[in-house]
């Protein structure tokens, strides 16, 4: 079965065409990924009339003058909607900055508490192992309590057979 799947492969990497590395676009192609690029405000020609003077513009030139007006609007609604996005991710950053204080407080409880338990484990383990290790026939009081019925009862059975 390993052959199989090695001669496989094998066989799609000779069969597979080679691919190449393209060359870099020129300096002047490429813009950063960032920043758009700027279109210029058209240069257009002063007019001067007896109501005053006015910037005029081609058609070609107030087609450029929209497309700005066009693009202010757009990035005016985006920096409104950016702006409520930033209000959000700082309200998102304060509640995760209390939350891990919260967390360091829980995780100092949780040790303390750890540390009460073990000690509490502790103490418990030494009595199990003292009573564990107690002598197996019962502890001197009650071996002495049994000698003294004993004595007792040899006194007693001996003055009952005496008599």
């Amino acid at each position: 079965m390993p052959f199989l799947k090695n001669s496989f492969f094998v066989l799609c990497l000779l069969v597979a065409s080679p691919s190449f590395a393209q060359q870099p676009p020129a300096a002047s192609e490429s813009l950063p990924a960032t920043q758009p690029a700027l279109i210029q405000l058209p240069q257009g020609t002063r007019l001067t009339t007896p109501q005053g003077t006015f910037q005029g513009y081609s058609l070609e030139e107030f087609k450029i003058i929209l497309r700005l007006e066009a693009e202010y609007i757009a990035n005016t609604r985006k920096l409104e909607v950016n702006q409520v996005l930033v209000q959000n991710l700082t309200l998102l950053t304060q509640n995760q900055t209390k939350q891990l204080e919260l967390l360091k407080k829980d995780n100092t409880t949780l040790k303390a508490e750890e540390e009460r338990k073990h000690k509490m484990w502790v103490e418990e383990n030494r009595l199990r192992h003292l009573a564990e290790n107690r002598p197996n026939f019962g502890s001197w009081i009650a071996w002495g309590t049994a000698g003294v019925f004993a004595v007792a009862t040899a006194v007693l059975t001996s003055v009952l057979i005496s008599k």
